[in-house]
């Protein structure tokens, strides 16, 4: 009895494997064209949320070199 649990256990899919196979199937069945302006929408908005985070990466380095610079000059000048 013990044994028969155990292989149940090692057997269970989760959700997210289960819906990942059902997106799997969909893509298989589904004509390229359907699917194609999708991936296409999919690339953009990936491309957009890539430049907005390269914006956000280089304002957050701008204002490290707001902070740090004042710091550098004090060294410099012994304060």
């Amino acid at each position: 009895m013990a044994e028969e649990n155990m292989d149940i256990k090692s057997t269970e899919v989760g959700s997210t494997d289960f819906l990942l196979f059902l997106i799997l199937i969909l893509l298989l069945l589904g004509n390229r064209n359907t699917f194609g302006k999708y991936f296409e929408l999919f690339n953009q908005e990936t491309t957009r949320l890539n430049q907005i985070l390269k914006a956000l990466s280089a304002t957050a380095e701008g204002l490290r070199g707001a902070f740090t610079a004042p710091q550098k000059v004090m060294k410099e000048i012994n304060l």
